[in-house]
């Protein structure tokens, strides 16, 4: 499955080293595909201010992680999904495929963010299914979840003690792992290096 523009562009800062902690957590593609999973999408959707803002993986940082097309693979577990749901198998494997690759040219946004979007693709936010799925139908659902994302991003704000982490139904990371994040500089709060440390406790890091 071959995607020369996905796998062709430059990281962006911070997205090599991300993929290190990513691979040292889970160890392999599949690992990590059975956290962050279909069955897992009610649970992130219901705070989006954690699927923009939080410390989850960039699509970017999935295929950097686990090499070659990773990040289509992941997406495909969800087209699929999505398709098996609406109990309507009209797309093809070549279709679903081409679909992901699209998607993951936006390879800037996390995991949670299209857990998100297949959330509300399949409450029917976007619109109804009439007829048969095709692929311009998932795009167009896709096309205005972009456009709500910008609108919702700056509204949320993120939660990132003990309390809030041990009471989800989230995959969830160390504060290790969240401190080796932070300190990469390319969080998205500017803060993040000082909650990283506050949750590594009076012990700090080695």
């Amino acid at each position: 499955m071959g995607n020369c523009e996905n796998n062709t562009q430059q990281p962006r800062p911070g997205s090599l080293e991300k993929s290190e902690v990513l691979l040292n957590r889970y160890g392999s593609l599949q690992s990590f595909k059975d956290t962050f999973c279909p069955a897992a999408m009610a649970a992130v959707a219901k705070d989006p201010g954690r699927a923009y803002n939080g410390t989850a993986p960039t699509l970017e940082v999935v295929r950097l992680a686990f090499g070659g097309d990773a990040d289509i693979a992941w997406l495909y577990t969800f087209l699929d999904y999505f398709v098996q749901y609406c109990g309507k198998n009209n797309l093809t494997n070549l279709q679903m495929t081409d679909v992901a690759r699209r998607i993951a040219v936006k390879s800037h946004l996390k995991v949670t963010e299209i857990m998100v979007f297949f959330w509300r693709l399949g409450n029917a936010d976007y619109g109804r299914i009439y007829g048969t799925i095709d692929p311009l139908y998932i795009m167009d659902g896709f096309n205005k979840f972009l456009k709500q994302r910008e609108k919702e991003f700056g509204e949320y704000v993120v939660s990132t003690t003990d309390e809030v982490a041990a009471s989800s139904d989230w995959p969830i990371i160390t504060p290790e792992e969240f401190y080796n994040i932070a300190m990469s500089g390319n969080c998205i709060d500017p803060n993040a290096a000082e909650i990283a440390l506050e949750m590594l406790g009076p012990y700090g890091h080695n």
